[in-house]
């Protein structure tokens, strides 16, 4: 139901709907929110979206904490900042957690950010990398559907390659399947962004199978719990036009939507 719909079925203007709504909304986010999670361990989600006001880039920033013992992702007041993904907005983001909740995580899930990996290293987290991204990309790339397409055997053999080293646990095959997909890379009908995106996969290998090797955290191996929250943000601020407009009603928003599944990769 829309502004106008609601403000009729209560026989009031648009004007004064709008205004009751700008106050419930700041009576709901002024009042301070803890977080109440089981004890034990939690996994971190992150992601972000872009937003441009006057012609000043902003990124708001979601994370989300998943309890190692629950398939539930609650998530932190977004954060917005002037910029974009950088290591020291990130940074920023990061110290918004409660400290002793940040005590207690255990991984971060990432789509690989740029500043990702310094991030879990400096902190000490163990990085899951997110599987969706990367398989619809070498989906698109894949060409199987597309006839005469140059270098379609190798595509397909990569593609195929890497869903296997993103699923099988034997140590000795990842070995064989990590060589395999090397010398797919080398082909000379391997296609650019593909020998690139291998070459980028074999580098980061342990971060696409850590649920894997650390199978007693229970990681999710995608964003999309987060990925979901962003697309519901995107939704309702579609047509807000100031900073502060955009604050309030992400964070009203995600108060209520709060928490949303969150299934650790089964394996």
């Amino acid at each position: 139901m829309n502004l106008t719909a609601w403000a009729r079925c209560r026989g009031i203007t648009v004007a004064t709907a709008s205004e009751q709504i700008h106050r419930h909304l700041i009576r709901l986010v002024d009042n301070p929110v803890r977080l109440v999670l089981p004890q034990g361990s939690y996994v971190i989600l992150a992601d972000a979206l872009w937003f441009t006001f006057s012609k000043q880039d902003w990124t708001m920033f979601l994370l989300a904490l998943k309890p190692v013992s629950e398939n539930k992702a609650y998530f932190l007041d977004p954060v917005l900042l002037t910029g974009g993904e950088s290591y020291r907005n990130w940074m920023i983001v990061l110290s918004t957690i409660p400290y002793e909740l940040k005590q207690q995580i255990k991984a971060f899930v990432s789509d690989g950010f740029r500043a990702s990996k310094t991030i879990t290293e400096e902190q000490g987290w163990i990085h899951q990398r997110c599987h969706f991204h990367l398989i619809a990309y070498l989906q698109v790339r894949r060409g199987k559907r597309k006839k005469g397409i140059a270098g379609k055997s190798v595509r397909e053999n990569i593609y195929q390659t890497v869903i296997r080293l993103l699923e099988i646990q034997d140590r000795l095959a990842v070995k064989k399947l990590s060589k395999r997909l090397r010398r797919l890379a080398k082909q000379s009908d391997c296609p650019k962004s593909l020998k690139m995106t291998a070459t980028e996969f074999l580098r980061n290998l342990p971060e696409f199978r850590a649920y894997l090797n650390y199978s007693d955290l229970h990681l999710p191996t995608t964003t999309g719990s987060v990925e979901t929250m962003c697309k519901l943000v995107r939704k309702r601020t579609g047509t807000i036009r100031t900073v502060k407009a955009l604050k309030l009603w992400a964070t009203a928003l995600i108060r209520l939507k709060s928490p949303l599944i969150c299934n650790g990769k089964e394996h």
